[in-house]
Formats: C-alpha cells, structure tokens, sequence
C-alpha cells in the first residue's frame, strides 16, 4: 500500500472519527481491540495473552 493510500485511510479515519460521541468512539477501541486479539489467536493458534508472563521481585526487577 503506497504512502498516499495510507494517508488517505488516516483522513478519513480521522473524519469519521471526530463525529463520533465519546461512547462510540469507546466502542469502535473495544472492537478493534478485540479485531486485533482475534487476528493474533487466528496466526498464533493462542491468546496473544496466553505467553506465560514474568514474575517480579519486590523491588520492580524481573
């Protein structure tokens, strides 16, 4: 996809988005969110949260 192509879908990303009320706009994150969780488990064959996560001392350090 060409610079222009990406800028165009960013104007009207932008548009579309600036009418939208706070509530729409925190439903489209939610589903893009989910979008995105589903596209990973679909590559993955997993949860993108799934990967075991790092314990931590008491003092912050992994």
């Amino acid at each position: 996809m060409g610079t222009q192509a990406i800028e165009f879908l960013f104007d009207h990303l932008d548009a579309h988005l600036s009418v939208l009320t706070l509530p729409e706009k925190l439903a489209q994150m939610v589903a893009s969110e989910f979008t995105l969780d589903a596209t990973i488990r679909f590559k993955l064959g997993r949860w993108a949260t799934d990967g075991l996560a790092p314990e931590f001392e008491s003092d912050g350090c992994i």
